[in-house]
């Protein structure tokens, strides 16, 4: 699987790299929670940079998601 650049689209991306800020999750808002429970806040594990454009992604867990998500 070729993973692509969230903002540009470019394949010029890097390898998975270990993630941590000093705020180490993503709020979800009531009305985006969708599959996850409502004020569930998620902890990105990994990180992938576009070597184009600098866009970072961040990644979660299947883990990670699993406690969080109602249903998979």
């Amino acid at each position: 699987m070729t993973i692509k650049c969230g903002a540009c689209g470019s394949e010029n991306v890097s390898g998975q790299h270990n993630y941590s800020s000093f705020e180490t999750h993503v709020r979800v808002k009531p009305e985006d929670a969708g599959w996850l429970n409502i004020g569930s806040a998620v902890k990105p594990e990994k990180a992938r940079i576009c070597r184009e454009c600098g866009h970072v992604m961040l990644f979660i867990s299947p883990a990670e998601l699993s406690r969080h998500s109602d249903s998979l």
